[in-house]
């Protein structure tokens, strides 16, 4: 393929429509050639990694702000809002640590004990050395007995 692209080229070289491409905001880099408007591919290269990266930090803030929230939830014993919220934080950042092992504590208060195990087990696996780590292990042994599947070692 061309180094530099016309408008068709580039709908097509994108996946997208020829129209989508007037509507970009921002828009693509790109230059006059006459009366022609022409992108290099490596200037739409780099553009299209800046909008990922630029999508993937708004991904972590809402996912950081949904956290918070559903840790205030917690605090104010509105388990279900709080499971909403958490759940909503792990979607955006899924191997976020922090975020499974506020909503394994908030599936505990909902005394649901083998999805909370479940998320708790998570956050320890996505980081064993977190300082919460004592508190996980405390409540996956209140999952497990609530669950008839803990047993003590001797």
């Amino acid at each position: 393929m061309k180094e530099y692209m016309n408008n068709i080229e580039l709908a097509e070289y994108l996946g997208v429509d020829e129209n989508t491409i007037k509507n970009f905001f921002p828009a693509p880099p790109s230059f006059k050639l006459g009366e022609f408007e022409k992108y290099k591919r490596s200037d739409v290269d780099r553009w299209v990694d800046e909008l990922n990266n630029e999508q993937a930090e708004q991904k972590m803030i809402i996912a950081e702000t949904n956290l918070e929230k559903a840790k205030i939830k917690l605090r104010e014993k509105e388990y279900e809002e709080a499971s909403k919220l958490a759940r909503e934080s792990i979607l955006q950042n899924p191997k976020a640590p922090d975020a499974h092992f506020i909503y394994g504590i908030i599936l505990v208060k909902l005394e649901k004990w083998a999805d909370g195990e479940f998320e708790l087990r998570k956050a320890y696996k996505l980081n064993p050395k977190a300082d919460w780590r004592d508190e996980a292990t405390y409540q996956i042994s209140l999952c497990q007995k609530s669950l008839g599947t803990y047993y003590a070692k001797e």
